[in-house]
């Protein structure tokens, strides 16, 4: 039978940290800089594993927790499968960090948190401190304890003054990232912030804690239109065979699916339809062209 984590911190540590792990989780999170900070590095690696698994299936989804309740390191938890895959990740937004030692330090609770995972038996684990400048990673990581090297890593992610849009016209790491969810290959600059934001605001909604696909379904839900289909949500679909027959008849059409959504250019505009493919909204608008059979772009352009 596995052993529960309080069991564990008892058993390879001693009640002092017991103690302590149960204060750090009662005092929960503070300062809205602190939180801010937090919230957008969890949209943000939850922007990430989309990406990464945008063309695997739901089965292989990865759960996000934020403030994890079951850890040392709990800003945020990332479990991958198989289940044993754990990353913990403790974002710290300063201008200035060192790890100190001992209990309530940062060395002590990424310690701490390799000696419990093994004693639970979790031996796919990572730990992860996030920091806000380049600067202060590279001294971080000059500087971290041999004692945790061989589980840690040092990240940077920018705060960008707690801006969305900072974030994405000042960290091209971070537009990337984003723009590969948007809904067209050339978003703009407000497009890719929006899409943090959603994606911030579909963890709130589930409490900071979710499957990865349900907290994409969740996005959709929040802002439908924001954000792409998965590859995986659009196989097999196809454009209703009438529509396309009314379409290829209009002079100067072009036409089709990118994403999940519905674009046209002709004449030198261009544009998409606000709902994705698969919702009511699209099937609506393609029964509308089916209907009034527009024979002139002008005419289609009356139906969008």
């Amino acid at each position: 039978m596995p052993i529960t984590f309080q069991d564990a911190v008892f058993q390879c540590l001693d009640s002092e940290w017991g103690r302590h792990v149960a204060h750090k989780h009662r005092g929960g999170r503070s300062g809205q800089k602190g939180v801010r900070y937090e919230d957008f590095f969890a949209a943000f690696k939850l922007a990430e594993l989309l990406v990464q698994h945008m063309d695997q299936p739901s089965a292989d989804s990865p759960c996000i927790q934020q403030q994890a309740d079951e850890a040392f390191v709990d800003d945020l938890l990332v479990t991958r499968h198989p289940v044993q895959g754990h990353e913990y990740y403790q974002c710290k937004n300063a201008a200035r960090l060192s790890w100190g030692a001992g209990i309530g330090s940062l060395a002590g609770d990424f310690k701490a948190q390799a000696a419990v995972s093994a004693c639970m038996g979790l031996s796919d684990f990572t730990t992860f401190l996030v920091v806000p400048t380049r600067n202060l990673c590279e001294t971080l990581t000059r500087t971290m304890p041999e004692e945790i090297a061989s589980h840690s890593h040092v990240l940077e992610f920018p705060y960008a003054g707690g801006s969305p849009n900072r974030l994405v016209l000042e960290h091209a790491s971070v537009r990337e990232v984003l723009a590969a969810l948007a809904r067209t290959d050339t978003p703009t600059d407000d497009e890719l912030a929006n899409i943090l934001l959603v994606l911030t605001m579909a963890l709130a909604k589930m409490a900071g804690s979710g499957e990865m696909t349900a907290l994409l379904e969740h996005a959709h839900a929040v802002s439908p239109g924001m954000i792409r289909l998965m590859p995986c949500q659009v196989s097999g679909f196809q454009l209703d065979p009438q529509f396309c027959v009314v379409l290829d008849q209009i002079q100067g059409l072009e036409y089709g699916i990118s994403r999940g959504f519905f674009h046209w250019k002709a004449f030198g505009s261009s544009g998409i339809y606000p709902a994705d493919c698969l919702s009511q909204e699209f099937g609506r608008f393609v029964q509308r062209v089916i209907q009034a059979r527009p024979g002139q772009f002008e005419a289609f352009e009356e139906q969008l």
